[in-house]
């Protein structure tokens, strides 16, 4: 996961159990780089709970470290998925 010119994060395709782990090492990466965590979810296609876990965490560790977080431009996949699981608070906050 690369950020854009302007600092965002783009979600992969695929926040799924299968790409769990790929998915954590380039969490951590964005997340030791001490930039906002600004997440673009429009190319998301497919979602469950290992995926959405893994937002949840990051959200939390962006609250610790008083980090701005935040979800723009979620894909219908991603925001059935968030409001299927009780998190849509994930798209609201934009701190």
């Amino acid at each position: 996961m690369k950020r854009t010119k302007q600092g965002t994060l783009n979600l992969p395709r695929d926040l799924t159990v299968e790409r769990a782990e790929g998915f954590c090492r380039d969490l951590q990466a964005v997340t030791g780089d001490g930039g906002d965590l600004i997440f673009f979810g429009d190319r998301v296609e497919s979602a469950d709970a290992a995926g959405l876990q893994l937002l949840v965490s990051t959200r939390a560790m962006a609250r610790a470290a008083e980090r701005p977080f935040a979800i723009r431009r979620p894909s219908t996949v991603l925001r059935d998925a968030l409001a299927l699981s009780g998190l849509g608070d994930l798209l609201e906050e934009n701190s």
